[in-house]
């Protein structure tokens, strides 16, 4: 009886052993075919095709961000800290074309879906390689094998599997999509998460606006602040011995205008450039040591007038309120001044006095236009109130009438007096020439 039941526990030891190692083995084969496949192909509208593979993507500088994945029936959802590599820099790698209009994900199985260049090129938009910490290749269930991370879009943009990407110049329709679900797939309410590590952003100089760039970068790298003016931005980056670095400049348009050269290290550099959905994107590598960037615009900066005014934000009717613009700035000269008051009257002069007739709230417009005709606007609030009523308590003091001020309007009028200040408005976004 003995022999028989050790013999039973045995064979079903045996028989454990053997289905673990079917299954372990099972696992590594689709982590290993994952892993030592072609990978990932950026085709179509790029310059520069290119085959990624999995273990190459693994080395690439990575980024973090939480993010829901939710089916657009809501029978399903997981919110994970997803891993990956931001897709403007493979876009960045291919060197996209001026004409893209679409990006297509296409799966192994035959899915597809697509988004816009300008979601492409976003941030947070990027190539998953794993979830909260763990290579998605090892995830069973429907968060394995996910690779396109949208946040803000339903789970069918979301495509699993990629094996090819591809940028097209129209507006690509894939499964869902033709099926009659929203090409756009936004979900309601969304905010955008914050990537890990944040991209650098180089600070503006005292009284210039904030920079359209953003460096993505795998190396130890100093930026200093931007001039506009001097249509420069200077880094300095350190590359550990037997290592490469590179850095990917993501720059607005409407921020930095070509053209374009780059220094490293005071000689010119070999950089590749994209141009899309007004977005100009340079790639830099550069070996390892210590370097110093340079990237120089020696066209139009295009930055529009800076308007600073002063004026007296509150007055009586009748009264005048002085408005002064004359330090409002410009990289090249500001040629005109308009001036909308707000209650149908205008004016043109950098230096202007003007009157209302009736209380209210007056919004003020000024316009500025520079010599590239580039045009800024900004809008001034002023508070008109009527003059207070003289009143007050009459005695008679031998045969004499003395006026008391009660001390409710002085306290008024001290309080008009208060309250009347200085306003310095600098307008920081730029406006393209209005027609």
């Amino acid at each position: 009886m003995f022999n028989k039941t050790a013999t039973n526990v045995f064979a079903l030891s045996l028989s454990l052993i053997v289905m673990t190692a079917i299954v372990t083995t099972a696992l590594i084969h689709k982590s290993k075919a994952i892993e030592a496949s072609s990978g990932i192909t950026v085709v179509g509208l790029v310059k520069k095709p290119s085959n990624f593979t999995y273990a190459e993507l693994l080395t690439f500088p990575l980024v973090s961000e939480v993010a829901t994945l939710e089916c657009v029936d809501h029978s399903w959802r997981v919110t994970l800290n997803w891993t990956g590599v931001p897709l403007f820099h493979l876009l960045t790698l291919a060197q996209v074309e001026e004409d893209a209009y679409d990006v297509i994900f296409r799966a192994s199985d035959g899915y597809s879906s697509s988004i816009t260049v300008e979601e492409a090129l976003k941030p947070t938009t990027i190539l998953a390689l794993k979830a909260n910490g763990t290579v998605l290749s090892e995830i069973s269930g429907r968060e394995g094998g996910f690779r396109v991370v949208i946040p803000g879009k339903w789970g069918y943009k979301w495509v699993s599997d990629v094996e090819e990407i591809e940028v097209v110049d129209y507006d690509y329709k894939g499964y869902w999509e033709e099926a009659g679900l929203s090409d756009e797939a936004d979900m309601p309410g969304f905010v955008q998460p914050q990537i890990t590590p944040s991209l650098l952003v180089p600070e503006a100089l005292s009284g210039q606006k904030k920079p359209g760039v953003q460096i993505f970068t795998n190396v130890s790298t100093v930026l200093s602040s931007i001039n506009y003016f001097q249509k420069k931005i200077i880094l300095n980056s350190t590359v550990q011995s037997s290592a490469s670095g590179f850095a990917d400049f993501i720059v607005m348009k409407d921020s930095l205008w070509g053209p374009f050269s780059v220094l490293l290290d005071g000689e010119t550099a070999d950089f590749a450039k994209s141009e899309a959905a007004n977005v100009t994107l340079l790639y830099l590598p550069f070996p390892e040591g210590s370097h110093s960037v340079e990237i120089r615009y020696s066209g139009s900066s295009g930055i529009a007038p800076w308007a600073s005014v002063e004026f007296n934000a509150t007055a009586y009717v009748d009264e005048p309120v002085v408005f002064d613009a004359r330090k409002s700035v410009d990289d090249g000269r500001i040629v005109t001044y308009f001036w909308d008051f707000g209650d149908g009257t205008s004016d043109v002069n950098p230096v202007v006095s003007h009157s209302y007739i009736k209380e209210g709230t007056y919004k003020v417009l000024l316009r500025l236009t520079d010599n590239e005709d580039l045009t800024n606007s900004t809008e001034l609030i002023v508070n008109i109130m009527n003059k207070p009523a003289p009143s007050g308590n009459v005695q008679q003091d031998n045969n004499s009438e003395k006026t008391l001020e009660p001390l409710a309007v002085v306290g008024v009028a001290s309080a008009v007096i208060a309250v009347t200040l200085t306003a310095t408005l600098i307008i920081l976004s730029r406006k393209r020439k209005i027609h």
